[in-house]
């Protein structure tokens, strides 16, 4: 409540749905709320998607897939602290990535994505890489980094991005890209990333920052940093075709 939210696409509201003592409710009134916010999202992903298309990512085959859950349940542990729009491999990669796969519908969410997310403490737009278990690009990241011509291709474009306040989070052990030298992200990942931990690079925006003000705002925020993010993406996740070249 130390934000005017009055006049920004996401009100106090919004974000109220995920403080702590409402990630776990299921009551009525906190289902109505996230359903709102879902709506909002859609908003946006409906506005981009023609954008997103056309750099070669897609969002989940299944229209109740394009967002993050929103129900509390095994799959979220109970809780659901954000809402998200995720983009990634194409429908066709993924099932043939997942063949004779026990659950395909699954596989979506185990590959890296790119994303944008409300939380309670804001948004971001965010390249997130590995779920903490059977994360399908995990052990690509791993695999290019020891390659010294693949590391220099990742290193140029986290250096591309400095200036624009992103960090490489792994369970809170943070690298921040405008501040760390990137010829030490080598170490910092190998050391850090393991089975069992999530990882991602995120951007973040405080609740009243005014690239997030408006739909337009929003649309516009978010299709420059998937623009941005994309080569990165792309030399970071195995893909089908050889988006890297």
């Amino acid at each position: 409540d130390r934000y005017n939210l009055d006049d920004y696409y996401f009100k106090y509201k919004d974000y109220e749905t995920f403080f702590p003592r409402n990630v776990s409710k299921d009551e009525i009134n906190i289902r109505e709320s996230r359903i709102e916010v879902r709506e909002k999202m859609l908003s946006i992903h409906k506005k981009i998607y023609k954008n997103i298309k056309e750099l070669g990512i897609d969002c989940h085959w299944r229209k109740d897939n394009i967002t993050s859950l929103i129900r509390p349940c095994q799959y979220n542990k109970g809780k659901v602290d954000w809402i998200g729009v995720r983009y990634g491999k194409q429908e066709w990669e993924i099932k043939t990535l997942n063949k004779g796969a026990i659950d395909g519908e699954l596989g979506f969410q185990k590959h890296a994505c790119i994303q944008y997310a409300i939380a309670a403490n804001g948004f971001e737009i965010n390249l997130f890489h590995s779920v903490p278990h059977d994360a399908v690009d995990r052990g690509v990241m791993h695999k290019r980094l020891m390659d010294k011509v693949y590391r220099k291709k990742i290193e140029d474009e986290l250096r591309k991005l400095r200036g624009h306040g992103f960090y490489w989070d792994i369970d809170g052990e943070q690298f921040s890209i405008d501040n760390d030298d990137i010829s030490t992200f080598y170490d910092y990942y190998i050391s850090n990333d393991c089975e069992g931990k999530f990882s991602s690079l995120c951007k973040f925006f405080e609740p009243d920052d005014i690239e997030i003000k408006d739909k337009k705002s929003i649309c516009d925020v978010v299709i420059k940093y998937v623009e941005l993010l994309i080569p990165l993406y792309n030399l970071v996740s195995f893909r089908l075709n050889d988006y890297r070249l």
